[in-house]
């Protein structure tokens, strides 16, 4: 029987993809660092290319696997993280401007500002995921990132908005809610990808990071140390198994074995005289 988590440093991350799930449980030290506790993981069944398609085989499909991980770490999750990999992702850019009280501009202004801009948020039918800050301006002048300590009349914000329907949100919740877990926060999948593989200087200078699943390929633009664009394809490493099995008429089993021990994007002088032995899909 697993103990209670009554420790605020336990974090839980569920993530839900086309071919598996997977749920990790960590806990921070003094120093902020994480420390892996559990790991639980089960095939994916209810979710296709980012959508939930089967509510009762997906709920199934998380109780194991936070199941599994909470056996390991020997704690009882009551909030996760959990990832947005959809190609319903949505990637907005907005700006807003108000008057401000105060000179120089100190931190109750900013808050202020940021605050009043969430209140007035209307996208739609959507949820929304994220809404990042990338950048300031006073008196119409862009280009500022701290505003603190300056001076003028008019403090605009720059953002960028990151949604999801707001009906695979109430799907999302209600299987999680029916697991007894309540979403501590929702997090793009690319989004999560660019900031834990890119360094500063990638973020800076401008880089595309292209994260592919076994159904879904998500991408992240970062450019000036933010993210500047989010997006996803509804095709991932299953489409390219699919097609090692059509074309070397093999079993997609075969196919996958090939795929991972063959599989490059990088070509070698010998690539066009390789060959590659594939079983027949039928056996004699």
């Amino acid at each position: 029987m697993a103990k209670v988590n009554l420790n605020n440093d336990i974090i839980g991350v569920l993530d839900i993809g086309s071919t598996k799930v997977c749920c990790i449980i960590a806990k921070a030290d003094i120093k902020g660092n994480l420390n892996v506790l559990g790991v639980g993981y089960q095939l994916s069944h209810g979710v296709s290319k980012g959508h939930i398609t089967n509510i009762a085989q997906l709920d199934s499909c998380i109780r194991s696997t936070v199941s599994d991980a909470e056996e390991m770490a020997s704690v009882r999750l009551e909030k996760v993280f959990i990832n947005i990999n959809s190609v319903s992702l949505q990637s907005n850019k907005a700006e807003a401007e108000m008057f401000i009280s105060s000179s120089p501009i100190g931190d109750d202004d900013v808050v202020r500002v940021i605050e009043d801009i969430n209140k007035k948020l209307n996208i739609g039918d959507r949820d929304v995921i994220h809404c990042i800050t990338t950048g300031y301006s006073i008196d119409g002048s862009n280009g500022i990132s701290d505003p603190r300590g300056m001076h003028g009349e008019r403090l605009g914000v720059h953002f960028h908005l990151v949604s999801s329907p707001i009906s695979h949100s109430k799907n999302l919740d209600n299987i999680l809610e029916n697991c007894h877990l309540d979403i501590e926060n929702k997090v793009a999948s690319s989004y999560a990808s660019g900031l834990s593989c890119l360094v500063e200087d990638e973020k800076k200078l401008g880089s595309i990071l292209i994260d592919m699943g076994g159904g879904v390929t998500s991408i992240s633009v970062f450019k000036n140390g933010h993210v500047d664009f989010i997006g996803a394809i509804p095709l991932g490493g299953a489409n390219v198994t699919k097609d090692i099995a059509i074309c070397l008429s093999t079993s997609l089993l075969d196919a996958e074995k090939i795929k991972i021990k063959h599989g490059t994007v990088i070509l070698e002088p010998n690539s066009n005289y390789e060959y590659i032995k594939a079983p027949p899909s039928w056996r004699g």
